[in-house]
């Protein structure tokens, strides 16, 4: 204990050891599902190149890059949904699988003669 002489402030340094090591965030989300095409446009040497990402991980940032590569909404395909809702809700980046496609069906009004 230190012997204090005389009256007033006082500084007194203690050792608290070495600090301790601080946790970081390590989540990372993933959607693996159906999309509505699972491709990727590039130039190399001036030539358009069109990558297939059918089930390979790939970061995404945001919603328009999702739309970019994997297309956007199509019926009865939930993972567009809940990519959009990821980011809506704050979500900065997660990896995307599409393990297989199903493009937006075009449909054709006919009468009953069959004509359009």
């Amino acid at each position: 204990m230190p012997e204090y002489l005389s009256p007033g402030v006082y500084v007194e340094e203690v050792d608290r050891g070495p600090k301790p090591i601080e946790g970081v965030g390590t989540a990372m989300a993933a959607f693996v599902g159906f999309t509505e095409k699972a491709e990727m446009a590039r130039e190399i040497d001036g030539e358009l190149v069109v990558e297939n990402l059918l089930n390979r991980p790939q970061l995404v940032t945001n919603w328009t890059q999702f739309v970019e590569r994997f297309g956007g909404f199509v019926a009865g395909v939930n993972l567009p949904q809940s990519v959009y809702g990821y980011f809506t809700n704050g979500g900065s980046r997660c990896y995307v699988v599409s393990v297989r496609t199903f493009p937006k069906a075009e449909a054709t009004l006919v009468n009953a003669q069959g004509k359009p």
